[in-house]
């Protein structure tokens, strides 16, 4: 079995459209896409296929959690932009009805699991 290969890049937010415009006109594909909160900054990682098969991992750093949406190239970022802002309270420029959370939830569920582990809140 041929062995994997996988390539990540860091690009600025104003610049993440036009390359994943880029990566699709390639035949590449958004097998995911993730968020992640490191110190103060917050990050989403568009995850591509390539045709010959390379995995192209694509991270964007948000300053501001204000991100780009990705469904006008890729229809499936819907799910995952939508997760995101659920997750992380990403800001995708546009009301994007929950997939999880009940109607009208705000709090980052992220946030709120990382204050009752560290805190030691308990529900209980």
């Amino acid at each position: 079995m041929a062995k994997e290969k996988v390539f990540n890049e860091s690009i600025d937010r104003e610049k993440v459209l036009e390359r994943l415009k880029k990566e699709k006109k390639e035949r590449s594909r958004l097998i995911d896409l993730s968020g992640d909160k490191r110190g103060d900054s917050y990050f989403i990682v568009y995850h591509l296929e390539r045709e010959n098969g390379e995995i192209f991992n694509l991270e964007v750093e948000l300053k501001d959690k204000k991100a780009e949406r990705a469904i006008s190239i890729f229809e499936n970022a819907d799910l995952y932009e939508r997760e995101c802002r659920e997750m992380y309270g990403l800001e995708f420029g546009e009301e994007m009805k929950n997939l999880f959370l009940p109607s009208g939830a705000k709090e980052p569920t992220v946030e709120k699991l990382r204050e009752v582990i560290e805190g030691g809140e308990s529900n209980a």
